[in-house]
């Protein structure tokens, strides 16, 4: 139960940035061997590792284990996963959330479970 409060609370707080993403559309051969899942938890761990912010670090490793609480996925979490990814890997949005600025400049909350 808490992992689906967690998972509800970022899908809430990600909101923002899943409308603001621009999306590429891959071939559908591509999107089937992507494994957002993995990337997304790859992508998080690597930022986590390699920031000096404390609270961003709690915020990724939050994320990583909000993720990871579930062993299995619907449909709709994979593509909100996919949302979250293409949102930490558009460089062209304005409110990154690979930036931590954007977190200090508030454009996009913390969450720390």
């Amino acid at each position: 139960m808490k992992a689906k409060t967690n998972l509800f609370f970022l899908i809430v707080s990600f909101f923002t940035l899943q409308t603001n993403a621009q999306k590429t559309i891959p071939s559908p051969q591509a999107e089937k061997d992507f494994d957002y899942i993995t990337a997304l938890i790859d992508t998080l761990n690597q930022l986590a590792d390699n920031t000096e912010n404390e609270y961003f670090r709690l915020h990724c490793e939050s994320m990583v284990a909000v993720i990871e609480a579930k062993s299995s996925y619907s449909a709709s979490d994979s593509a909100f996963i996919e949302s979250i990814y293409t949102a930490f890997n558009d460089e062209t949005d304005t409110c990154n959330a690979k930036d931590v600025s954007t977190y200090l400049k508030r454009f996009i909350a913390y969450h720390i479970v």
